[in-house]
């Protein structure tokens, strides 16, 4: 509980201040939800509401290329790295799936989101192989499927990819 207590804190933050008085102050006291004032309590629904759209503003450039375009995604293109030891590293968890970029350079997927400044979605011209981690009825078990010859859809937010939106189409 009070772990997810600091990660919800972390996640709102930037969104009220307040907020994170709030948690340090349960997290030291440890009361239970049914015991905190009104106000709180509101705070803090409101902060896990905000704290969704702040999920989705914590993808960057960076992060995008650790998760499709780097260093797992060449070792899954080429056989080096079965999907079930790519995923079970730190930056995946036990996520549904994954896509992976079999590209020699992430720079040119950068290229599509060049001039794109607000969050759109763009669909690449050119088509790239993508190796999927898809997660079987098992937890955190993973099976490997490939896409040869499929465009793809990233997310772009200042003028680079910030998410990996689809492979084929946009939706």
């Amino acid at each position: 509980m009070i772990d997810q207590c600091r990660e919800f804190c972390r996640a709102t933050v930037k969104h009220l201040g307040l907020l994170w008085y709030g948690c340090i102050y349960l997290h030291k006291k440890t009361i239970p939800m049914a015991r905190m004032s009104p106000a709180l309590s509101f705070l803090l629904m409101f902060g896990g509401v905000l704290s969704l759209f702040h999920l989705s503003s914590c993808e960057n450039w960076t992060e995008f290329q650790k998760k499709h375009c780097g260093k797992d995604s060449d070792d899954v293109c080429k056989g080096r790295l079965s999907c079930n030891k790519v995923m079970a590293k730190n930056t995946y968890g036990c996520r549904s799936q994954n896509h992976f970029l079999c590209v020699k350079n992430c720079e040119a997927v950068k290229a599509l989101c060049r001039g794109k400044y607000e969050e759109e979605n763009v669909l690449s011209r050119d088509t790239y192989e993508v190796i999927i981690c898809k997660e079987t009825s098992k937890y955190c078990d993973y099976k490997k499927t490939s896409m040869q010859e499929t465009k793809i859809c990233v997310t772009c937010r200042n003028a680079e990819p910030v998410h990996f939106a689809g492979a084929g189409r946009c939706e």
